[in-house]
């Protein structure tokens, strides 16, 4: 099975666990870098491997 290279905001949300909401507050905050290609924001697969483990450490 391919893994995806990024994700749109509702999949990530999916994945994580975390609600829409609250992604587009890391992302306004600059917790959280999306990109934006053929009009859809993007959340990089690595980006969001970085920022929960930088969660999991603070915790």
């Amino acid at each position: 099975m391919e893994q995806k290279l990024s994700y749109t905001i509702p999949e990530a949300a999916r994945m994580t666990g975390v609600s829409r909401s609250s992604l587009y507050k890391l992302i306004k905050a600059g917790d959280l870098r999306t990109f934006t290609w053929c009009g859809r924001t993007l959340i990089r697969a690595e980006e969001l491997v970085r920022h929960l483990d930088q969660a999991s450490r603070a915790a």
